[in-house]
């Protein structure tokens, strides 16, 4: 007999093998590049994925389905802009670029949710209707999700951009906000 708690059971380990299997399929996770995610993250949590070590969480499971639901909105928003206009270009642009710091060379690597055709590009957030609201101006960006903006800043530096636009879904709600992040 199937119970009700067998049918979130394989919801939960199918998110969890559909992540381990995405990130089997990736190089190694210990590496000597700093992702642009990471610019305005945790340090010593960027320094050990470096070193491999794995991650824990306890809502891991949780997390997957997040982000699985992330990806959906960023596909759906992206293809329907791209549909009324040819200003979006590139999808998942990967962009490299070292540097020296402290004597040491370093590379920093992201990949762009959009690019736009000539300078700039998109960087897609999905948040919950909390979030939303508390991202009602510019200023608001800065102090409630600078991690957000280092990530764009930083894909500034990688393209040689002078602006980027952080847009914002509300996943609850199907409401939108972007901010021009120069």
């Amino acid at each position: 007999k199937i119970l009700a708690r067998d049918i979130v059971r394989w919801i939960k380990e199918g998110l969890l093998k559909r992540e381990q299997a995405r990130r089997g399929s990736r190089e190694s996770r210990g590496r000597d590049y700093f992702h642009a995610r990471e610019v305005d993250g945790c340090p010593l949590a960027a320094y050990l994925r470096r070193l491999d070590f794995p991650e824990e969480s306890h809502d891991r499971f949780r997390y997957c389905h997040l982000a699985e639901l992330g990806n959906f909105l960023e596909h759906l928003v992206l293809d329907a802009g791209r549909a009324t206009t040819d200003q979006l270009t590139i999808r998942q642009q990967r962009h490299a670029k070292s540097t020296r710091v402290g004597g040491v060379e370093v590379t920093i690597v992201g990949r762009s949710d959009a690019c736009l055709e000539g300078d700039g590009g998109i960087e897609v957030k999905s948040v919950s209707s909390e979030e939303f609201s508390e991202l009602r101006s510019r200023r608001d960006v800065d102090l409630n999700r600078p991690a957000h903006l280092a990530q764009c800043l930083t894909y500034c530096y990688l393209t040689d951009s002078p602006q980027w636009f952080l847009l914002y879904v509300d996943r609850n709600d199907a409401r939108y906000r972007c901010f021009e992040i120069k």
